[in-house]
């Protein structure tokens, strides 16, 4: 038990000293759900983990053109992952509005992408 405890405590300053790395100067939080099962195959942790990359390739993209892949030019985001027995894969998120982008586009441009993934779910 003491060995869990432990684990925990290193898992939890870990996470606090990732979070605070990141600068975050015009958060917003987002939720995106996910498809359970696509062409007969159910979701896990690794298709959960491409998919959001692939989501994030596609909003940076979008955001910064060729810059994003140029010059690795990226928004800032914070995901946690969550589920339990009775709700489906999720995500929450802190992202990173561009001062560049108002919050209509900033909002048009999630749901863009979200849905232009394989896994995305559109209830966000």
């Amino acid at each position: 038990m003491f060995d869990r405890f432990q684990d925990y405590k290193k898992i939890k300053n870990s996470f606090i000293e990732y979070a605070s790395s990141i600068q975050l100067t015009n958060p917003h939080a987002i939720t995106l759900t996910l498809k359970q099962r696509v062409d007969n195959i159910s979701i896990d942790q690794i298709i959960v983990s491409i998919n959001f990359r692939h989501f994030l390739n596609r909003l940076n993209r979008w955001f910064f053109g060729n810059a994003a892949e140029r010059y690795k030019k990226s928004i800032q985001v914070l995901p946690v992952i969550e589920s339990n027995a009775t709700t489906r894969l999720h995500f929450h998120a802190a992202i990173e509005r561009p001062e560049h982008i108002n919050q209509m586009e900033f909002d048009n441009a999630i749901r863009h992408c979200w849905s232009k993934t394989k896994w995305g779910y559109n209830h966000i």
